[in-house]
C-alpha cells in the first residue's frame, strides 16, 4: 500500500515445525547458561564465603587454645583488611599475655622464697636460743669442774663434747 493504493502482494509461508524446534532448543540453550550463570554464582559464592570464614576460623581456633592454656599461639596476619587488623590484635594480645604469665611466675618464686626465708630465720631463731642456753650452761659446769679429780675426767669430757656439738650447731644455724 503506497498513500491510498494497493500495489501488490506480498506473501510470507511460515513453517510452524520448524518455528517450534527453534524456540525449543533456545529454551534449552537459555536454561542451560542460566544454570551454568547460577551455578558459577555458586561455586564463586562459596569459594569467597571460605576464604573469609577460613581466618576467622584460625582466630576462633587459636582463641580456644588460648583459653586452654596455650600462650604459644600466632595467628598469621594476612591482608590489610578488618581481619587482619583483628589478627595482629589477637598476636599482641596473646604476647602481653606471655609476658603477665612470666611476671606472675617470677613474683611467686619471689613470695615463695620470701616466706622460705621468714621459715629459715624463725626455725634458727627458735633453735638458737635453747642452743645459747645449753652452751652457757655447759660452760659454767665447766668452770665448776676445773678442780682437778679422776673421777670428774668422764664430766669434764662429756661437757666438752657437749660444747663442741653446740658450737657446731650453731655454725649450721648461722649458715
Amino acid at each position: 500500500v503506497v498513500g491510498d493504493r494497493r500495489v501488490g502482494y506480498l506473501l510470507i509461508t511460515r513453517h510452524l515445525d520448524d518455528f517450534q524446534a527453534l524456540a525449543q532448543e533456545a529454551l534449552v540453550t537459555r536454561v542451560a547458561v542460566t544454570l551454568a550463570v547460577f551455578a558459577l554464582g555458586i561455586l564463586l559464592s562459596l569459594y569467597l564465603s571460605w576464604s573469609f570464614s577460613r581466618p576467622l576460623h584460625r582466630l576462633t581456633e587459636a582463641a580456644r587454645r588460648v583459653a586452654e592454656g596455650d600462650l604459644a599461639v600466632q595467628v598469621p596476619t594476612e591482608g590489610g583488611g578488618e581481619i587482619g587488623s583483628l589478627a595482629r590484635s589477637f598476636n599482641e594480645m596473646v604476647s602481653r599475655l606471655r609476658e603477665q604469665r612470666v611476671l606472675e611466675e617470677r613474683l611467686h618464686f619471689a613470695e615463695r622464697s620470701t616466706a622460705l626465708g621468714r621459715l629459715a630465720s624463725a626455725v634458727a631463731h627458735e633453735v638458737r636460743n635453747p642452743i645459747g642456753g645449753i652452751e652457757l650452761f655447759a660452760g659454767l659446769a665447766q668452770e665448776q669442774l676445773r678442780s682437778p679429780s679422776p673421777d670428774l675426767d668422764a664430766s669434764r669430757e662429756g661437757l666438752e663434747k657437749i660444747n663442741r656439738e653446740v658450737r657446731y650447731l650453731g655454725r649450721i644455724v648461722e649458715d
